[in-house]
């Protein structure tokens, strides 16, 4: 889709006051100049914007990134199925940390609670992840789920002073997709 298009397609859902633009959607840094472009267009409107990356492919060093714009970085668990080298890339993480915007989130498995949060732990020290920017949420397809997940969680995400989450697309549209 050509860039204007988008960018109209985005100004007629924003109201005139200021929102926060979730740029998102597969991995959109496999897009650079254009999620850049977007993200200047939006800053200079007066809009906060966030970027959700699954933390494998890292921002263009040579690029200029406006200020302000945050990143939410979502690395995959083993618990998701994916292959490690094409989930992990400490390297990316390490240099999205290195910008005191980004926040990581990690959802865990209620299946694989004890391995999902031990696995998380390894990523935060083997990546230098502050304990402030590492936001927990429990893995389900609806508020029940969501809540049980959080109070299996609670517990733990304290002790190792993460911060915990729930899903909150979850809790207002269950498990229906494009919402």
């Amino acid at each position: 889709m050509d860039l204007s298009v988008v960018a109209a397609k985005l100004d007629s859902l924003i109201p005139d006051r200021r929102h926060c633009v979730v740029l998102t959607g597969g991995e959109p840094m496999l897009q650079q100049d254009a999620i850049n472009w977007l993200a200047l267009r939006y800053v200079e409107l007066g809009h906060c914007v966030e970027i959700e990356t699954a933390g494998t492919i890292a921002p263009d060093e040579l690029m200029e990134w406006p200020l302000g714009v945050r990143f939410n970085v979502s690395p995959k668990l083993a618990s998701s199925g994916n292959e490690l080298e094409r989930r992990y890339r400490p390297e990316v993480l390490r240099s999205l940390c290195q910008r005191g915007t980004t926040n990581f989130k990690f959802v865990v498995s209620r299946d694989n609670v004890l391995s999902d949060l031990a696995e998380i732990e390894e990523i935060t020290q083997d990546c230098g992840l502050p304990s402030e920017r590492v936001w927990i949420m429990p893995e389900g397809t609806g508020p029940q789920d969501q809540l049980e997940g959080m109070r299996q969680l609670e517990r733990m995400i304290i002790n190792q002073e993460w911060n915990l989450s729930v899903r909150l697309h979850v809790l207002i549209w269950g498990n229906e997709r494009g919402k």
